[in-house]
C-alpha cells in the first residue's frame, strides 16, 4: 500500500509503506520531505494549498 500526500510546492507524492518516516525528494521542487505517518485508514494526507487568487472576496457588509 501507498502512501499519498503533498508536498508544500503543491506536487502530489505517492511513497510506498516502506518509506514513511525518511527523507524523499519532492520530483518537481527538490525539497527534501519525510513522509508523515498515515492517520488511522487515510492514505492521503493533507490538501494541495489553497490558490487564493480564485477565491471569491465576499463584500464587506452593509452598514444601517
Amino acid at each position: 500500500m501507498s502512501l499519498k500526500f503533498y508536498c508544500p510546492c503543491g506536487q502530489k507524492l505517492s511513497v510506498g509503506d516502506d518509506l514513511v518516516g525518511r527523507h524523499v525528494r519532492c520530483p518537481k521542487c527538490q525539497r527534501v520531505l519525510t513522509p508523515p505517518q498515515p492517520l488511522l485508514n487515510h492514505t492521503e494526507i493533507n490538501e494541495p494549498p489553497e490558490d487564493n487568487s480564485e477565491t471569491k472576496k465576499v463584500p464587506p457588509a452593509q452598514k444601517n
